[in-house]
């Protein structure tokens, strides 16, 4: 099985993918929990009236025996399947989205002057297109060399736990990444 990155356009995009042992529900579950899985899975699926049909079926993973991770181009690798099973979602995952369009409608100076301070690259039309505890993506338009689309990893520097504290890092960067910017004007660069 593969998962896309949510606006998944091409090999610059990241996936995973989940090789293993898949079983079939059909059989075993209670009303109960075929109630719950359908009306889940339909919440997530606006119409998706197939799902009434007879030969549907819900599968489940019992083991897993390969675990590979595409971040985008050029970057892969193998996770160990167990480390897989005991890794838990982002604290932030849940309002990661909410974060980056605030910073995309309302600050993207604030990015592009962290992305000049960080990464040492002037970019345009830039946007944070993931967030987790201890980053963000950028992509956009660089204006060094021929130029061109271009993704660039932020870290962040320390892990960012809470909501509170990622709000206080991303502030920090900007008021530092300000002072950097406007440093570089008096320096003639």
């Amino acid at each position: 099985m593969t998962v896309q990155f949510k606006d998944f356009a091409g090999a610059d995009d990241g996936r995973v993918s989940l090789t293993g042992k898949v079983i079939s529900l059909k059989d075993g579950l209670s009303d109960e929990k075929r109630q719950f899985l359908n009306a889940t899975y339909k919440a997530r699926h606006t119409g998706a009236s197939w799902i009434d049909f007879d030969d549907f079926q819900f599968f489940k993973f019992q083991s897993y025996e390969q675990i590979r991770l595409v971040g985008g181009f050029a970057w892969a690798c193998y996770v160990d399947p167990k480390e897989f099973i005991r890794c838990t979602s982002d604290p932030h995952s849940s309002y990661a989205q909410h974060v980056m369009n605030h910073m995309n409608d309302e600050h993207c100076e604030s990015t592009q002057q962290i992305i000049k301070h960080i990464c040492g690259i002037d970019i345009d039309e830039v946007r944070m297109v993931s967030l987790d505890r201890l980053g963000f993506d950028v992509q956009g338009i660089i204006q060094a060399g021929n130029g061109g689309y271009v993704k660039a990893r932020v870290p962040f520097t320390k892990e960012v736990g809470s909501r509170k504290g990622l709000k206080e890092e991303i502030m920090a960067m900007s008021r530092e990444a300000a002072k950097f910017v406007e440093s570089q004007k008096y320096c003639g660069k």
